[in-house]
Parts: C-alpha cells; sequence; structure tokens
C-alpha cells in the first residue's frame, strides 16, 4: 500500500512495453522494509540479509532495484513500479463497481451486432481509475494488460447451419481493416432466440500477432461446410427416450384395416435444433415413422432389447 508520487500512464489502453515504469510509489511498509534490509546488509548477518533481501522481491522489488540500494545504501523516498509484461492497458473500475470482470473483453463485431462496446462504455476514465496522489491499498488491482495477441469475434449463422457447424471447425475471417485472408476457429456454438428469430452466435478465436486487428472492428466469416450426408431431422415427439436407448416406431406395412404397423427400432441422436433431434444413425432417409412415439404406447407394449 502506499500513495501514487507519479503517474506515467496518461490514458486508457496505452500501449506499455515490459520493464516500462509505470508509477513512483511511497510506501512507508516498504521504506521500513527497505531499512531493515540495509541495516542487516551493514552487519555481518548473511542469513538475516538474504532474507530481508528475498522479502523484497516478494513484496515486488526487482533484483536491479536492489542491487541499486545495496550500491547506494540509502533509502528511496519511492520505489518504481514497472510493467512486467508488454500489452495494453486495461483499467479495472473502482472497487465496489461491479465492472472488474468487464475489462477482460476483447470481442470484434459482425454485422450490427455490438459485442464488445457496450461492455467497454464500463470502462472507467483515467480520472476515475488512477491519479498522482491517490492511495493504494494492498492487493489492489489496478488494470490488465493483455497483449491482444488472442482475439475472439462473434458471428452469426442461421439455425439450419446448427448441424453442419462444428467446434473447432476452420473459418476464413476478411477484416475492414485488411483485405487480407485470416484464418480461426470455431470455440463455441450458441443457439439464439431473439424477436421469434433463430440463429446461431459463433465464437471465433483468432490470432494476432501483428496487432493487425482492434478490439471492436467488424469483419466476414466464412465457413466451409461439408455437405456429403445431409443431416436427417426428425420431429423431438417421434423419438422415445428411453435413458440409455432412444427409439423411433418404424413403419412396416399397413394391416388389412388400412391401419399403420410399427415396430420399433433403436437409434443414435445428435444435436437438438428448435424442436428438432439429428438422427445420426439406425434410421434411412426414406424411412417413414410415427409422429407421436409416445402415444404408440400402452401398458401391454413391449420394447425388445
Amino acid at each position: 500500500g502506499g500513495r501514487i508520487e507519479k503517474l506515467y500512464i496518461k490514458y486508457p489502453y496505452q500501449f506499455v512495453k515490459k520493464g516500462e515504469k509505470i508509477l513512483e510509489l511511497y510506501s512507508p511498509e516498504m521504506n521500513t522494509n527497505i531499512d531493515e534490509f540495509l541495516f542487516l546488509l551493514a552487519g555481518n548477518d548473511t542469513i538475516l540479509t538474504r532474507k530481508a533481501r528475498e522479502k523484497l522481491i516478494l513484496l515486488g522489488m526487482e533484483n536491479a532495484q536492489i542491487a541499486e540500494l545495496e550500491k547506494s545504501k540509502i533509502t528511496p523516498v519511492t520505489i518504481s513500479i514497472y510493467s512486467p509484461f508488454s500489452g495494453y492497458i486495461f483499467p479495472f473500475a473502482p472497487s465496489g463497481t461491479g465492472s472488474d470482470k468487464a475489462a477482460g473483453n476483447t470481442g470484434m463485431n459482425m454485422d450490427n451486432r455490438n459485442t464488445g462496446k457496450s461492455t467497454n462504455a464500463s470502462y472507467p476514465s483515467t480520472a476515475e481509475w488512477l491519479r498522482q496522489g491517490m492511495y493504494l491499498n494492498k492487493d489492489e488491482s489496478l488494470f490488465l494488460v493483455n497483449d491482444l495477441e488472442v482475439l475472439w469475434g462473434m458471428a452469426m449463422a442461421r439455425e439450419s447451419e446448427f448441424v453442419s457447424i462444428k467446434i473447432n471447425d476452420s473459418v476464413s475471417i476478411k477484416s475492414e481493416q485488411n483485405s487480407e485472408l485470416i484464418m480461426g476457429r470455431v470455440n463455441m456454438i450458441e443457439p439464439i432466440y431473439d424477436q421469434e428469430q433463430k440463429y446461431l452466435r459463433l465464437r471465433i478465436y483468432v490470432n494476432n500477432p501483428g496487432q493487425f486487428l482492434q478490439v471492436n472492428s467488424l469483419f466476414n466469416a466464412e465457413i466451409k461446410i461439408n455437405q456429403e450426408g445431409e443431416s436427417l431431422l426428425l420431429p423431438l415427439s417421434a423419438v422415445l427416450d428411453l435413458g440409455e436407448r432412444k427409439i423411433v416406431w418404424l413403419k412396416t406395412g399397413n394391416s388389412e384395416n388400412h391401419f399403420g404397423l410399427f415396430k420399433a427400432i433403436e437409434i443414435e441422436t445428435g444435436k437438438m435444433i428448435g424442436n428438432q433431434i439429428e438422427i445420426k444413425s439406425g434410421l434411412s432417409k426414406d424411412a417413414e415413422v410415427a409422429e407421436q412415439a409416445g402415444f404408440m404406447l400402452d401398458s401391454e407394449t413391449l420394447i425388445p432389447y
């Protein structure tokens, strides 16, 4: 804990390099530990001196700073704090605002759907966040440092493509900032129901080593879908769930009274899409099944294993 005597960060999202000075901190607690280290350094107790040196390192001092103390034998008025990483400063909101977790959002947008700007609006300004003369508490988080070398973007797809799009599918991305194609991968598939419209929201992760993509930029995404063997879909009501097994009633013919004859067959199911379910195996595309599987049961029905 202590007071910021000098602040070198001027604005949110400023880029800092690893080892760059962030602020000068006046800390009575740190100065007390430095005084103890210098006192022991003047004596002959090497064990206690080593322990005091290790304590300064655990408190955040760099080896070069400790070497300077050993050379000057003088307790400095302030301690320089350096960035341990290279990246952009993402500010935390003041304690108690509930916006701390939002600072990690690094999404890109697609179409007119906003996935990042609304969150960014909750970020505090520099004046609300850090300023010279303000006091810092021990263990208080000041900001995040993000190198933006990996970004994720949100893309939309039709609900009918749910069965075809898979996790880890390769995606070709063209950003509004760069005409070159960038490759990404689907990390999450989420069905969305909005104002009676059904669609898929895809989270796509993209490597961004040269920072050529910026947060909240727009892009178009293209996924090549394997059209071989289109998926078979049935209404959920046509599938009877028996726990470890799932069956449908397959029509085998007609009786003399022209009523349908059915038998239970076991199938393997996949994803649910709205009120339909994917049939992965056990049923051919030209098969005819009962639409209401539950109505085919009565007290005398036996389903073979």
